[in-house]
């Protein structure tokens, strides 16, 4: 198990209001399915632990609709299980962070 970072143009795969999931490829091309929950639980303080997860979805869907690198960082040992509404299932590794690449 391993703390990933790298840079990659992801692929959104999901996005239902409650979970946003997504492909990024690693230099070596191999496929790692990311993502995270849109309403997510507070850390022990009770804070947020992303200020505004909606700049995270609106940053992942820019640069998947114009072929431009995300920065993300996840941990392989994080890997969420999430059944969607209509019966759809699907695991992702919790992404830790990621950040444009855009000037």
């Amino acid at each position: 198990m391993a703390i990933h970072q790298f840079p990659a143009v992801p692929g959104v795969l999901l996005d239902d209001g409650v979970a946003f999931i997504f492909v990024v490829r690693d230099n070596l091309e191999r496929p790692y399915q990311c993502g995270f929950m849109h309403w997510p639980v507070n850390d022990p303080t009770g804070n947020p632990p992303v200020p505004d997860l909606r700049t995270w979805v609106e940053t992942v869907k820019y640069c998947s609709r114009n072929f431009k690198s995300v920065w993300i960082n996840f941990d392989d040992a994080v890997n969420i299980s999430y059944s969607a509404w209509w019966g759809g299932e699907s695991q992702f590794f919790q992404v830790n962070w990621l950040g444009s690449l855009l000037p």
